[in-house]
């Protein structure tokens, strides 16, 4: 009976180890990185300030700020996300990509 034990209990660990060996031998293979798509390369390309919005994401409703195609008019807005804690963020197209500016203070 004690062998009987001691082998299932000897052949669960091998199985067990066995497994991580296997999982962490393939997490150590470089990937390859991911090519850029349109959609990513897009997601912050503009030409005029117009072209860029901030608000929250199509997609994932996260608060986000680039091409205005991919913001959401209609979900409640990020106001500290999109004009700052002190309402000094703009959003604005600089050399073709959508950034967050800081705009000087109102006199």
């Amino acid at each position: 009976m004690k062998k009987t034990i001691t082998f299932a209990v000897i052949s669960t660990a091998i199985i067990f180890l066995g497994g991580c060996v296997k999982q962490n031998a393939t997490d150590s293979v470089p990937q390859s990185q991911p090519e850029q798509t349109e959609s990513t390369v897009s997601e912050k390309s503009c030409q005029a300030d117009s072209d860029c919005a901030c608000g929250r994401r199509i997609e994932t409703k996260e608060c986000f700020f680039g091409n205005a195609k991919y913001v959401d008019p209609l979900l409640r807005p990020c106001p500290d996300f999109c004009t700052g804690i002190d309402g000094r963020f703009r959003t604005k197209c600089v050399n073709g990509e959508c950034r967050q500016v800081r705009s000087s203070p109102q006199p």
